[in-house]
């Protein structure tokens, strides 16, 4: 019976290893350069007096 446990819960730790990894790149990319880059841009266009928004 352990050894049906074993075998039957690797395809779980698959998707749970995958999630963890995506969840370390989403964090490192909204932490960034060029997350911060992004934020500076979006303040600026939130701060602009001439309500035109530029790219």
């Amino acid at each position: 019976m352990a050894d049906d446990l074993a075998s039957n819960a690797r395809p779980f730790w698959v998707v749970v290893t995958l999630c963890g990894v995506a969840v370390t790149a989403l964090a490192y990319l909204a932490t960034g350069a060029w997350a911060a880059r992004t934020a500076v841009r979006t303040r600026d266009r939130f701060e602009s007096t001439s309500g035109i928004w530029t790219a």
